[in-house]
């Protein structure tokens, strides 16, 4: 099934036809025609430098469920091989029921994520932005109350008590609110 699944990938955009697999599988296919031998691939492989896929081999299944998943799920690695022993991972790719993604690598998924934070971020802050009242000589203040509807002479003879809710104690906010309905009882 594996080694049908390296195949398969073959046959998708993502594969290079010049890599260590392909020039070795044409290789194969010459010394088949001469039926001179068998060749270790996996040796071979490991012997040749330049750009090979490799199949990651997933380990043993615990339950019959994760053998069915784990045989929907193939994982091919895209890797430069310098030297027998040191490789350098370019892309990773999986085959999820037949159809063949590439992995984002770390910086598209950190740019993703962090995109993602500062839209929210700049949501909040704009949130923030319409419930504070700011004046230069006062003190800032939140205003967490929804407006409250007050008759029209309440609100025609005072039109600035929201600036007077961002002095501290309040005091000052009450004095101003009792004058307005004295006065607004007063008109009527």
């Amino acid at each position: 099934m594996q080694e049908t699944a390296l195949e398969y990938f073959m046959t998708s955009p993502f594969y290079e036809q010049g890599s260590n697999n392909g020039v070795l599988l044409m290789q194969l296919a010459k010394l088949q025609q001469g039926q001179q031998g068998q060749i270790d691939q996996a040796a071979t492989l490991r012997s040749m430098k330049g750009t090979e896929y490799e199949l990651m081999t997933p380990p043993p299944a615990d339950s019959a469920a994760a053998a069915v998943e784990q045989q929907s799920l193939f994982v091919v690695k895209k890797q430069y091989r310098t030297s027998p022993t040191t490789v350098q991972l370019r892309a990773v790719y999986y085959i999820l029921n037949g159809d063949i993604f590439q992995a984002p690598d770390l910086h598209a998924v950190l740019t993703s994520r962090l995109r993602k934070c500062a839209y929210n971020l700049h949501g909040a802050l704009q949130s923030f932005q319409q419930i504070v009242n700011f004046h230069p000589t006062m003190v800032v203040g939140w205003d967490y109350r929804p407006p409250v509807e007050q008759p029209e002479a309440v609100t025609a003879m005072a039109p600035a008590t929201t600036s007077l809710q961002c002095l501290p104690g309040g005091r000052l906010d009450r004095l101003v609110d009792a004058f307005l309905t004295k006065q607004a009882a007063a008109a009527v």
